[in-house]
């Protein structure tokens, strides 16, 4: 027996200014539940996983991925820092 869903949590994506194009690399949490399902959308793109959202953001930053998939509350704290400045998430 299940309850119904108590919990809806938006996902985002997270580029550098101007990104087009398919990604080679995207960034996830290792705890994030949605990755098989998101790369499947971008079949050749590789995957890197990191402890924490911050570390996502920051291989964004570094350019060690193109993109990131985060929770849209996650993403509107971590770009609320001026430490982030350059990417762009959801409008």
């Amino acid at each position: 027996h299940m309850t119904q869903p108590y919990l809806k949590t938006p996902v985002v994506l997270v580029t550098k200014d101007g990104f087009k194009g398919d990604p080679t690399n995207i960034a996830f949490p290792i705890s994030f539940s949605l990755t098989e399902r998101i790369t499947a959308d971008f079949p050749g793109s590789g995957v890197i996983y990191f402890n924490t959202a911050e570390e996502c953001f920051n291989a964004l930053r570094r350019e060690d991925a193109d993109m990131l998939f985060t929770d849209s509350r996650t993403a509107e704290h971590m770009l609320g820092y001026g430490k982030f400045n350059g990417l762009c998430g959801p409008e």
